[in-house]
C-alpha cells in the first residue's frame, strides 16, 4: 500500500491492476484475478474475442516507468507486454507462455465445458449479471451458473454429480 492507495508492482513482476473498456480487473498476490460484479462478463467478452481468433489488448500503468503500459492478451493463453516511446515507437516481447497467461483457465470454455462425458453451455446474462449455463443429462436440461467462471465451473460438475448420483 502506498499512501493509503493500492499501489502497483513494477511491470516487470507485474501488474495487479488492468483496464479493458469498460472493466477494470484487480489480481490478488498469486495473479489470480479477484472476482467482482464484473468478472462473469469481462471472461464472456475475451471469450467472444478469442473466438473470433483476436488479440485483446488490456491497459496497465507502470509506476517506476511513469508510463501506461500495455498486455496483449492472445487466443492460445499467452501474452506479451507492449509498450510505446517516442524514441523507440511501439516495442512488443514475450511475456508468458501459450497456456500459462493470466487467462489462461478461460481455454477450457473456448472449447466448452466438459465433465463425465458431459457439454455444457455458457452466456452471460446481463439482467442476472452472472454467466448461466445447461447440460443435458438423461433428457432433462439442467441449469448452472455463476458470478464468475470458477463458479460456473464448479456449479456445473455439481449438479452432474448430484444429477448422476456420484454425490
Amino acid at each position: 500500500m502506498m499512501d493509503g492507495k493500492r499501489g502497483m508492482k513494477g511491470f516487470s513482476v507485474c501488474y495487479d491492476r488492468f483496464c479493458i473498456g469498460r472493466f477494470s480487473l484487480c489480481f490478488d498476490e498469486t495473479g489470480e484475478l479477484v472476482a467482482d460484479a464484473c468478472s462473469g462478463a469481462f471472461e464472456m467478452y475475451l471469450l467472444g474475442m478469442w473466438n473470433d481468433g483476436m488479440v485483446v489488448t488490456m491497459k496497465g500503468y507502470n509506476e517506476e516507468e511513469d508510463e501506461n503500459q500495455f498486455v496483449l492478451l492472445f487466443p492460445d493463453g499467452s501474452e506479451r507486454l507492449m509498450a510505446y516511446s517516442l524514441e523507440n515507437g511501439f516495442k512488443v516481447w514475450h511475456w508468458r507462455n501459450p497456456g500459462e497467461g493470466r487467462f489462461a483457465y478461460l481455454l477450457e470454455f473456448l472449447r466448452g465445458l466438459e465433465y463425465k462425458g458431459y457439454r455444457g453451455y455458457e452466456e452471460y446474462d446481463e439482467d442476472e449479471g452472472m454467466i448461466v449455463g445447461s447440460v443435458v443429462i438423461n433428457d432433462k436440461s439442467l441449469m448452472y451458473g455463476g458470478s464468475c467462471m470458477k463458479e460456473v465451473k464448479e456449479d456445473f460438475i455439481r449438479v452432474i454429480e448430484e444429477e448422476t448420483g456420484a454425490l
